[in-house]
This record gives structure tokens, sequence and C-alpha cells, in this order.
């Protein structure tokens, strides 16, 4: 005696709960090069910047240690060229003022003009 065979379903499977995964996002873009496309690390201004910066702070560190050393100075006179670097504020509030000036239109006559700054190099090459 043989068994029934089991009826045929026709219905679909119940759809399962599991969302569909979603795209990966799009890759972002690619950096720019400036051109040429082969450049990476630090530009040419960057490095400049870096080099004088240096070359800035290794003045003043050999120059106070050598005016401590040699000359037999301290505190503030121990700095390289004091005298010199003393007027650096007052020609560059000049430098502003003057450019101030052309940005607005006036213009700037000889006779007003009057130096806020004494001259840097006097006493420069005084001997010690």
């Amino acid at each position: 005696t043989a068994q029934p065979a089991p009826p045929i379903s026709t219905a679909q499977p119940a759809p399962t709960s599991t969302p569909t995964p979603l795209p990966p996002p799009p890759s972002p873009p690619a950096p720019a090069t400036g051109g040429s496309g082969s450049h990476s690390g630090l530009s040419t201004g960057s490095i400049i910047l870096i080099v004088a910066g240096s070359l800035a702070v290794a003045y003043v560190v050999f120059g106070c240690v050598f005016n401590c050393k040699k000359r037999n100075k301290t505190g503030c006179d121990a700095f390289p060229n004091k005298s010199a670097w003393a007027g650096c504020c007052g020609l560059v509030k000049d430098g502003c003022q003057f450019s101030w000036r052309k940005v607005l239109g006036k213009e700037s006559r000889k006779a007003e003009y009057t130096a806020t700054a004494r001259n840097p190099y006097d006493g420069m090459y005084e001997r010690f």
C-alpha cells in the first residue's frame, strides 16, 4: 500500500524581516594637486617658511649664548642686535599706516610724513 503524496503548495514563502543592505557610499573626491597631479607633501612656500623660522630661532639662540659667554651680557642686553630690532615695531607701524592711506586713496605728501620710529641702525656698528 502506497502512501499518498503530500499536496504541492503554490503559495509564496513568507517574506523575511531582514532589510536588504544599502549600497556603499560614494568615495570622496580626490584632493586637488595644483595642476601637475604628482606633488604631495609640503609646498615650496611652507618649506621656505620652515627654513626661515628655524634660522631665525637659531640666530637668536646662538646670538644670546655668544653675547652671554663672550661679551658677559645678561638679560635683555644679551639679545643679538638689540638696537636694530628695537626700531622694527615703529617701522611696521609706519608701513601699515602708509598702506592704509593708499587703500583709502589719501595722498601721502612728503611734508606730512613723520617717522614714528627712530633709525634702527643708530649705534649698530659701535664696538663694545
